[in-house]
């Protein structure tokens, strides 16, 4: 039924967030800075949120599996009586075909609310659009080889969404942004997909240097597999990166 698919998703996706959060360890970098460390927290809250989703299609979901087995048990009884039915058996019939009636019309409003939170969730990564070739916009930082990167300008909004495995994604939206959005950090396991999008504030100036700085922190491609993600990294519009640099104010490695 649709309250047993939605709420199959739910399940799935809040389990996949749960993950992402605990391998979301970023501790070396907490005190440097806090938000790549609050991640782990966030994606932990929408893990519970997705959670609260799946509970209402599950529960809805129950109730129309027990008036199906109620409905069959007051035909059976119905059937059983013959010509002795009395009305106490015409009005088990009745308020339980009744039943199954509203059950029915309930968990399909269920199952279309939890669709609707998670469309909600996944904000306007939704309509899941890869941007095609979209490394000619943009450049993955550091810019070195099997080096990852978290940088930390400042953020515009946030989404989660499941089943997407491509930054491409995120590029798609963030293209459409022109005026607030410079490049996107994204983070990923098996069945959820994390995007954030920066806007062009949050870039640091260093001494005997004319340049604006774009700070990150670096994550190792060993340190990656080690953490179990199936990704992470950030990506800058190029014509944002244009003139700026790049500051690691972190690097973080397998020990």
């Amino acid at each position: 039924t649709e309250a047993s698919d939605a709420a199959g998703q739910a399940k799935a996706f809040g389990q996949a967030l749960a993950d992402l959060s605990k391998r979301w360890e970023m501790t070396p970098a907490c005190s440097l800075y806090p938000a790549v460390c609050d991640l782990a927290g966030h994606f932990q809250k929408q893990g519970f949120a997705v959670n609260a989703l799946g509970r209402e299609s599950e529960g809805a979901r129950d109730d129309l599996r027990m008036a199906k087995l109620d409905l069959e048990t007051a035909k059976t009884n119905f059937e059983e009586a013959g010509d002795d039915a009395t009305q106490v058996e015409y009005d088990e019939l009745e308020k339980n075909t009744t039943n199954l009636r509203k059950q029915t019309i309930n968990a399909k409003a269920k199952a279309t609310g939890t669709l609707q939170g998670l469309k909600r969730m996944a904000g306007g990564i939704a309509k899941k659009t890869a941007l095609a070739d979209f490394t000619n916009f943009y450049t993955a930082l550091p810019q070195e080889d099997d080096h990852h990167a978290f940088c930390m300008l400042d953020r515009t909004e946030s989404f989660e969404v499941a089943n997407v495995t491509d930054p491409a994604v995120c590029a798609d939206y963030c293209q459409g942004q022109v005026s607030t959005c410079v490049g996107f950090n994204y983070q990923a396991v098996d069945g959820a997909f994390a995007c954030e999008f920066l806007k062009g504030t949050g870039t640091v100036k260093k001494e005997l240097s004319m340049s604006n700085w774009i700070p990150v922190i670096v994550v190792t491609e060993s340190k990656v597999q080690d953490l179990g993600l199936a990704g992470m990294g950030c990506y800058v519009k190029a014509t944002f990166l244009n003139g700026k640099k790049v500051s690691v104010e972190k690097k973080i490695i397998k020990q």
